[in-house]
């Protein structure tokens, strides 16, 4: 299971995020190093959320109202560390597909 931590939010409820640190090492033209640290951070909902549900029907539009909405984003991920595209592709959701990878989502596991 992917690491994550929780914190309130303004309502006082609890939410899982998971936070994500990588480290790119680039060498330079005079042959130094440098490490680019990128953090990445996603909400974890459950796997029967409404934006899951959407992904593994295929449903583009109550995804896309979910998006509008603020009640789901495209980097959410559920408690084993797939985010909607992954779920998507799982449930061979193929014009879901489509719409995410022709909006250029990243492709990164949550984990």
């Amino acid at each position: 299971m992917p690491n994550s931590s929780e914190f309130c939010g303004d309502s006082g409820s609890t939410h899982r995020l998971q936070i994500r640190a990588t480290f790119l090492q680039k060498i330079r033209n005079n042959g130094s190093f440098a490490l680019v640290p990128t953090l990445a951070f996603s909400a974890v909902l459950p796997a029967d959320s409404d934006a899951f549900v959407c992904a593994t029907k295929g449903d583009l539009q109550g995804l896309l109202r979910l998006l509008n909405e603020g009640r789901a984003s495209l980097g959410d991920c559920d408690s084993d560390g797939r985010q909607l595209l992954h779920v998507s592709s799982r449930f061979q959701q193929l014009s879901l597909l489509h719409f995410l990878t022709s909006i250029s989502m990243p492709v990164a596991a949550c984990s």
